[in-house]
């Protein structure tokens, strides 16, 4: 039996999983309802640990899987903004707000980890992080990093069956682009198999999630707060 509203954290971890990240599910496990134990793996091939992950979560009883990175630190009100505008929008694919850092023209800057993809045809495709985000209000996107993404088990049902008898890793996968002599990476993988399965991809500005281990060493309020000089940056948001 599926229980409602419930969600499971999944994780990839790699040797040890730090003091922030611990305390963070600990907070969740006291004041989100229905939080359920951890699911993690870890392999040498992220594509395996992730597929496990995967598994696990459908032979439970989650209703959601959170996907986390264990580099993450966040609040239990992230998360249950998370599934309330999953509620509010009927979405089955919703990403909190995070940051990275990617270089550019003058130097390296700071992004949300939401992405539009434009076509360059030949089976090409580029990458654009959004610079220009509303904070106000969830939008669509192409596609997200995979660091606080809250997805429902019935996306992970119909990737699987798309991707029977073609890969061992129907979820997040690394492919490898001839055209490009490059890997697309496995969150985008997911993103373009999820939205190839007829389900849309929601970014919740409102849901904070830090990155702990990227250039944003702040405070929550301060890392959401370094979005406003995002502004001036030259890519512009247009919902997808």
């Amino acid at each position: 039996m599926i229980l409602r509203d419930s969600i499971v954290p999944m994780v990839v971890y790699h040797r040890a999983v730090p003091i922030y990240f611990v305390q963070s599910l600990i907070d969740c496990y006291r004041d989100v309802r229905r939080f359920l134990p951890l699911i993690a793996n870890s392999s040498a091939l992220p594509n395996r640990a992730r597929t496990m992950n995967g598994k696990e979560f459908l032979a439970g009883q989650a209703e959601w899987a959170l996907l986390i990175d264990d580099d993450m630190a966040w609040t239990p009100e992230s998360v249950k903004r998370l599934l309330k505008t999953a509620k509010e929008t009927g979405a089955r694919a919703v990403s909190g707000l995070a940051l990275i850092e990617k270089e550019s023209g003058n130097g390296k800057r700071v992004y949300p980890h939401a992405y539009q993809i434009v076509p360059l045809g030949d089976d090409r495709y580029e990458q654009l992080p959004i610079a220009t985000i509303p904070m106000d209000r969830p939008f669509q996107v192409h596609a997200v990093g995979g660091a606080c993404f809250l997805v429902h088990r019935d996306v992970y049902q119909a990737i699987a069956g798309l991707a029977r008898g073609i890969t061992a890793y129907p979820w997040q996968e690394e492919v490898y682009q001839p055209g490009l002599d490059s890997q697309m990476g496995e969150d985008l993988v997911f993103c373009q198999r999820i939205r190839k399965a007829g389900f849309d991809i929601y970014y919740e500005p409102r849901a904070p999630f830090l990155h702990m281990r990227k250039p944003s060493f702040l405070g929550l309020e301060d890392y959401v707060a370094s979005l406003e000089s995002l502004a001036t940056q030259d890519v512009e948001h247009s919902d997808a």
